[in-house]
């Protein structure tokens, strides 16, 4: 069971871009420099905060979130740390994605947003 549900934001909460969720599912899995994965995580903490807090979500739903656990993967895969636990399920009471849930999540998250965003471009 899914202490979160990502896919509930309402679109006027929305401070992600379709963007941000593509490179998570994609440029940010195939990065090989950790500094440029970090530049990246800053960036979009700050929007995923932003919608998190339009969105009245706490503290859980922004740790949780799919797009800092992709960054955060990729991290742990550069420094040779391994897969954090509670991507193997070890860690009682979190319900954090597998990698893959994760880069699915994003994918289809990206999607429904770059079908607004051009539903919004063609009403201008």
């Amino acid at each position: 069971m899914r202490l979160q549900n990502f896919a509930d934001v309402p679109e006027n909460c929305w401070k992600l871009t379709a963007r941000d969720f593509e490179d998570a599912a994609t440029r940010i899995q195939a990065a090989c420099n950790a500094s440029g994965i970090l530049f990246s995580l800053h960036s979009v903490t700050d929007r995923i905060r932003d919608e998190a807090w339009a969105a009245r979500r706490g503290g859980s739903w922004i740790a949780h979130h799919p797009i800092l656990a992709l960054h955060l993967h990729q991290l742990c895969h550069l420094g040779a740390i391994g897969e954090p636990a509670h991507w193997r399920g070890e860690v009682e009471g979190v319900a954090g994605y597998t990698w893959i849930e994760a880069v699915n999540h994003c994918k289809s998250e990206a999607a429904r947003r770059r079908a607004k965003e051009e539903e919004e471009e063609d009403t201008r």
